[in-house]
């Protein structure tokens, strides 16, 4: 009988977790590894990169060189640590953006109707 991909799922999630509870100091060195300045960190960034928005690192890089690593947010920022920005819908990345801006878009929920409120909010007179 034929597996469903939610089977086959959970068996290889298990087999890892058999295989990292196996080889703790492993796991470890991996983990170290991995972490800025290890020997893979480009390596994991740009698997993570590859998952999540459909890019590579060296892309993000040619991205942020194209902009002279200027938030696309309008704000100003120049940074070479900016964050991908993408459509949460379509998963289509938009550009990339400043921390900060990363945050005040999410905090709103991608919805560009609160955004033009909270402006509007912004410029009205307080006592």
């Amino acid at each position: 009988m034929a597996q469903t991909q939610e089977q086959l799922r959970e068996k290889a999630r298990l087999r890892a977790k058999r295989w990292r509870d196996a080889n703790p100091k492993k796991v470890e060195e991996y983990r170290r590894a991995a972490k800025p300045g290890g020997r893979y960190h480009l390596v994991a960034k740009n698997s993570e990169y590859q998952r999540r928005y459909g890019i590579t690192v060296y892309q993000f890089h040619a991205m942020g060189i194209e902009r002279g690593w200027l938030c696309d947010g309008g704000c100003g920022t120049r940074s070479h640590s900016l964050c991908v920005d993408h459509c949460h819908v379509t998963g289509r990345v938009r550009g990339l953006l400043c921390t900060g801006c990363n945050h005040a878009i999410g905090q709103v929920k991608d919805r560009p109707e609160v955004l033009r409120k909270l402006a509007s909010y912004l410029e009205r007179p307080h006592a």
